[in-house]
């Protein structure tokens, strides 16, 4: 593998016909990777959100907010 990304919260993007034509993509609100070279990005998991792209990592929902889905970008208020 080529490797193009050297940051996290990134991952490749990927040409069927050329590995060198391979190049560097952000991950979007809701996911992120947390590994160099990877060919998608993770989803935050449940419990979790990230509202800003090219993250490394997912926040915990902080007290008083939930998230019971993956890949989402922001937490639930409880009520």
């Amino acid at each position: 593998m080529i490797p193009i990304c050297h940051h996290t919260g990134q991952y490749q993007t990927v040409t069927p016909t050329n590995m060198r034509d391979r190049q560097c993509a952000n991950c979007v609100p809701g996911q992120f990777q947390d590994q160099l070279n990877q060919l998608e990005c993770k989803p935050c998991p449940k419990g979790h959100s990230m509202s800003v792209p090219k993250a490394s990592s997912c926040s915990q929902c902080p007290p008083g907010n939930y998230q019971d889905d993956t890949g989402k970008s922001s937490c639930k208020k409880c009520t």
